[in-house]
């Protein structure tokens, strides 16, 4: 992984890297293929704002807010969560997930 961000064009296209390398570990570790909706997760046709449950500020890919309450989420909360920097709201009650959130 650090390879392919130390070869990015930009410090833009790092950032966006780490953002979508965060959700796609958050899928599998908290158990993404057996999740009631997870709709355009992991299709690499289509922005990670439109996956179901994120949602990003003013267009800019910025991943304020993760919305997956009673969605059938397993496993753990992984630490990768932590490099989201924009993520203030993190909903993931009702849910079976095994650990806290991580403290990074």
């Amino acid at each position: 992984f650090k390879y392919i961000v130390d070869n990015c064009n930009s410090d833009d296209d790092q950032i966006q890297l780490v953002r979508l390398y965060s959700l796609v570990v958050f899928y599998h570790s908290a158990g993404g293929s057996n999740w009631n909706d997870k709709s355009n997760w992991l299709d690499a046709t289509t922005n990670m704002c439109e996956w179901s449950g994120v949602e990003c500020a003013n267009n800019e890919n910025e991943i304020t807010t993760l919305q997956a309450s009673n969605n059938n989420l397993i496993g753990k909360i992984p630490e990768e969560l932590g490099l989201l920097a924009e993520l203030t709201d993190l909903q993931l009650g009702n849910n079976g997930l095994t650990e806290k959130i991580p403290s990074q």
